[in-house]
């Protein structure tokens, strides 16, 4: 299981974005990504404090204990998979909060902006974000029939490409560990390749939807939706 780990980030003196409306602080608290505050280009932009950075860290690791004692408890079998997932999601959300004491309003503010720019076309789908921009249930439904389509389009095409590969090296019988080695390695190869050569493909998938986005929203949504995302970051 990846652990949380706030890595000390250089401090900039860049300044943080606080020209958030107020009413949309709450939420900045919704999206702020804790995954994306573990970046150090993050943290700079943020001007995240060395104070602030040991206060972050010391939440991580009672996160990391937590969820390590899971992990035992569910292979020790005193946890079934159900009850694993519900208490290490009590933990992430306990995280969430500590972290959000941690940083300043301003803070949290550019840390959801920068976060829906990570996030990008498919924040859409966050029921926060959508009743923000009061996207219609016929929008939705729009957009939720083209990203299931996408899904269903971009798997077929990896079915494709990855397919054949997966069968010719299925039929292969290495013997010696020299011949397995080398049906590794080619069945890599092949792979990367395929997986390289299929990318055009699926930017322009992608692209489909992102036009689609675009087209079903109002002006006035994507405008909104501009402001919400604040000033690019660069990082």
């Amino acid at each position: 299981m990846p652990r949380i780990r706030f890595a000390t980030a250089l401090i900039c003196l860049l300044n943080v974005s606080g020209f958030a409306l107020a009413d949309d602080h709450a939420l900045y608290q919704k999206l702020a990504s804790i995954q994306v505050l573990m970046s150090k280009t993050v943290q700079a932009e943020l001007k995240v404090t060395e104070a602030q950075h040991t206060s972050l860290n010391d939440h991580a690791s009672v996160y990391n204990g937590t969820a390590d004692a899971l992990v035992k408890m569910r292979s020790d079998g005193k946890l079934t998979d159900e009850q694993f997932r519900s208490k290490l999601a009590e933990a992430q959300d306990q995280l969430r909060k500590g972290v959000m004491t941690v940083l300043t309003p301003a803070q949290i503010d550019r840390l959801g902006q920068i976060s829906l720019q990570k996030i990008g076309v498919p924040a859409v789908f966050d029921e926060n974000l959508a009743r923000r921009l009061g996207i219609s249930q016929a929008q939705t439904k729009i957009l939720t029939d083209a990203w299931n389509q996408l899904g269903k389009d971009v798997a077929e095409v990896e079915r494709q490409a990855r397919e054949p590969i997966v069968d010719k090296y299925r039929k292969m019988d290495p013997k010696t560990d020299a011949e397995k080695e080398a049906a590794k390695q080619g069945f890599e190869k092949e792979m990367a390749d395929a997986n390289l050569k299929i990318q055009p493909d699926l930017i322009r998938l992608k692209k489909s939807f992102e036009d689609l986005v675009a087209k079903t929203l109002t002006d006035g949504q994507k405008k909104d939706w501009s402001n919400l995302k604040g000033t690019p970051f660069k990082g």
